[in-house]
Formats: C-alpha cells, structure tokens, sequence
C-alpha cells in the first residue's frame, strides 16, 4: 500500500461511515422491509410448541429398615448374592440414568413408533386436534416414506436420527434439594406432550419392575441353595431375613402401580405455548440484518476512497 493509500485511509472517519450510510438510505430502508415481512412470514410459520411436566418423587422401593439392620449384621452374604444394601441413595441415580439411555429412549421410540410424530408432523390443528402430515415427507395412505435425503441415511428414519430429534423434546431434571424429579416433553401438540409423558413414566415403572423382579427371583435362588449348606442358626436367620425382604420385592412389584416414582404433579395439557418466540426471532433477525447491511455498504464505501 502506498503512502497516498495510507493517508486515505487514515482520513475515514466516522462522519465518513455516516454520510455513506445516509446516501443509501433508501436502499436500506427497503432493503430492511423486505428482510422484515419475510422473517415476520417465517416466524408465523412456525408452530406453536406446548410443554408437558410431571413432578414425581422417588420411592424407596426396598424400604430401609429391615435391610439396614441385616446390613450391620450381614453385609458379606448380601453382597455375595447380588444385594445392594444401600440402594436407596442410588436407586435413583440409576433410574434417571435409565430413563435417559439410549437403550431406553431408542426402545421407547420404537415402541411407540414416533417416527412420524418426529418427522414429518408439521402442525396441529387445535379445533379438531389432528396432527398435519407433510405428504411430501410420509405417504399415510401407503406407509411410505419418501423424503429426500443423502447417503448413508434412508427415507424412513433410523433410531439414531429419531433419538437426536427425541432428546430436544425430552428432559428429565432432579432438585438436588427436594429430591423431586421432573420429567417434560416438548411438542406441537399438548394433547400428544402429554401422552408421552404418561407413557415414559409407565415404561419406566414396568421396566424396573421386570428387572427387580429378575434380581428377586436370581437372588431368592442364591439364598435357598445357601441355607441348605448352611447348619449355622445365626446364618441361617440372617439368610431367612433376606429371603423375606427378596419376597417383599416380588410381591410390591405385582401390586404396587407407582413402583419408582411416586406422582405429585401428574402431566397436564399445556394451554399456554413455550415457544418460539417470535418477537425475539424478528428482532434478532432485524438487528443482525442492519449490521450486516451497515457494514457491506461501509466497506463498499472504504474501497472506493482508497481507489
């Protein structure tokens, strides 16, 4: 760069930035209400999204006391036969590590085959409570799927592309203080949010009531050939303990409904939308459009003085 060069330069000044501005003042001002009818279009476009919750408090299904007592007399054999004596500070932890796994949600998904509800929905029509399906994405009338993608995906969705849609729509949260834990889904449809709520919960409960009831069974097997080799009495009444506590797991996983969580709130239809906001998106819209004008046409201008 010359020395002339350097000199221009050094001579555009902020009052040269806003004359510049100002000359095309009406190119902006066009230019702004074009980019501003079509993201106010945009953002009319986008449907509605509705949040569902349920407040749950965990249950302490094993009960403390008659395994804490056997712990202090007994920990080694319970151990050895698969017992976790502290399980209630941890059965929770597992729980909420379940309900947020991939084997989980994929077999959720899959389950209740929400491929279309994740695809190819595109509204809700609230006065008769149907969900619109895009044709162009999933033919209903023949069960195709016909959306336009690129190797190595298909057009019908796979469980890995349907779960990272799944995870956006889905939460689950525990208060480290209250201990509560909440679980939400995301959705244009509050009728649907809702359902699926219910549904994660019953999965859940039915899930861990199948494999407590497996670890009773394997457990209760243990203890019996254990007492048979046994002639010691004080083993033996520790052994009897816990086979009573394996016979109490078994008989609250047929009777007891809300196994792991025990409902405060129950999940609700949402009246109130939680997104998206549109007057946010149109003005961040907006605001970036300026600058990015602003700063072309400042540029523009630069160059032609150093020309």
């Amino acid at each position: 760069m010359s020395d002339n060069e350097l000199a221009n330069t050094d001579e555009y000044t902020l009052l040269d930035a806003l004359s510049a501005l100002w000359a095309k003042k009406i190119a902006i001002i066009v230019i702004m209400l074009i980019v501003s009818g079509i993201t106010v279009y945009a953002a009319l476009q986008l449907p509605n999204i509705y949040r569902s919750e349920a407040v749950l408090e965990p249950v302490n299904v094993g009960g403390e006391g008659g395994l804490s007592a056997i712990a202090n007399q007994f920990g080694g054999l319970a151990s050895l036969a698969g017992i976790n004596l502290n399980a209630s500070s941890s059965q929770t932890k597992s729980v909420l590590a379940i309900m947020n796994s991939r084997r989980f949600l994929e077999s959720f998904i899959d389950e209740q085959n929400l491929y279309v509800h994740l695809f190819a929905v595109t509204t809700w029509n609230a006065e008769l409570n149907k969900l619109e399906i895009d044709e162009n994405v999933y033919d209903p009338n023949t069960d195709t799927w016909l959306r336009e993608v690129s190797f190595p995906r298909k057009p019908k969705p796979s469980k890995s592309e349907a779960l990272e849609i799944f995870r956006d729509l889905y939460s689950v949260q525990e208060d480290k203080e209250t201990g509560l834990v909440t679980v939400s889904i995301n959705y244009i449809s509050p009728y649907v949010a809702k359902e699926w709520v219910n549904k994660i919960l019953k999965k859940i409960n039915t899930e861990t009531k199948r494999r407590d009831m497996e670890v009773a069974i394997r457990t209760s097997e243990y203890l019996e050939s254990e007492l048979e080799n046994t002639s010691i009495n004080s083993v033996q009444q520790i052994i009897y303990q816990l086979l009573e506590e394996q016979k109490r797991t078994l008989m609250l996983t047929n009777v007891k409904e809300d196994y792991v969580f025990k409902v405060i709130d129950p999940a609700f239809v949402p009246e109130k939308k939680v997104g998206p906001s549109r007057a946010i998106l149109c003005l961040s819209v907006f605001v970036g459009a300026s600058l990015v004008i602003a700063f072309i046409i400042i540029l523009i201008d630069y160059r032609k003085k150093l020309s």
